[in-house]
């Protein structure tokens, strides 16, 4: 196995290492492991990288990559359950003619209701077209409001621009091209 092989071979080196009292840290066995496996590995190590880093240890590594061998192994020795991992079956509880049955059954329910918009049965005011109609129109044909304002510093260079407005505001006359006066603001 070679989880094992490398555990053997960091177990050596920490034990010349304790000879002259250095320790390497336990995350660089956990990368060696990961950076010489095989290339079939790919997804075992793009797993182990989701674990968070406290539960990172070198039994837990060894576990998984034992049940990531033994799944490898399976594979190849049943290659059609690959292919079959996706295969589903369909549910005999739920067909098209049941389908159409709660479709028909929705209906009979809602010929008894009554639109409070309309007065028309069998819907009601949220599903009225009517009321979906008009309600666009509506929105079409509203009037914008008005709106006044007023800034208590005095400063003739100003102007109060709004790229929504209808009316721009300046202190100077004869900084517009056309100007209307009115009686009250």
């Amino acid at each position: 196995m070679h989880v094992s092989k490398l555990q053997r071979i960091w177990q050596d080196l920490q034990d010349e290492l304790k000879r002259e009292k250095v320790q390497l840290p336990k995350s660089m066995l956990l990368n060696s492991i990961l950076n010489t496996s095989p290339a079939e590995y790919l997804e075992f190590k793009n797993a182990w990288e989701s674990v968070p880093v406290n539960e990172r240890t070198v039994a837990s590594l060894t576990e998984r990559e034992h049940l990531q061998k033994q799944r490898l192994e399976s594979m190849k020795l049943h290659p059609e359950s690959k292919s079959m991992a996706f295969v589903t079956k369909s549910s005999k509880n739920f067909t098209k003619n049941q389908a159409d049955s709660a479709k028909k059954e929705k209906k009979k329910k809602n010929r008894k209701i009554k639109c409070h918009y309309c007065g028309r049965p069998g819907h009601m005011k949220r599903n009225c077209y009517k009321f979906t109609n008009e309600g666009s129109e509506k929105e079409k044909s509203h009037k914008p409001g008005q709106v006044f304002m007023t800034i208590p510093e005095k400063s003739s260079d100003y102007w109060l621009i709004d790229s929504g407005a209808s009316h721009h505001v300046s202190s100077k006359l004869n900084w517009f091209s056309s100007c209307k006066m009115f009686d009250a603001p």
